[in-house]
């Protein structure tokens, strides 16, 4: 629940979502597509993270060599921080990830 477009995707289906039936209906029938949505949205999202973690790793590794092999520059040091921050962020994600699944 901590992933950023988590609640935005819930809230877009859940508006988005009509029908004309009882109160209770609709809340059944919104919770049934919700399931599929929620399918496919961690399909997406997640797969991507080990996509994402390796780009931002290449990314840092190549960063950091060119500062070896050309010294460090304003642009170099700026891009570092950069990918450090994003791996960071998508290392976080993963771990939460993991952490949640391993309590199913």
């Amino acid at each position: 629940m901590t992933h950023p477009s988590f609640l935005p995707t819930i809230s877009a289906f859940w508006i988005k979502y009509t029908t004309t039936s009882s109160p209770i209906q609709l809340v059944t029938q919104k919770l049934k597509c919700l399931k599929a949505i929620l399918k496919n949205w961690n399909r997406d999202t997640f797969r991507n993270i080990y996509v994402e973690m390796e780009e931002a790793s290449e990314a840092l590794n190549t960063i950091q060599t060119e500062s070896t092999l050309y010294g460090d520059s304003n642009d170099r040091l700026l891009a570092e921080i950069d990918y450090t921050v994003h791996l960071n962020a998508v290392l976080h994600q993963h771990q939460i990830r993991s952490t949640q699944r391993n309590r199913l």
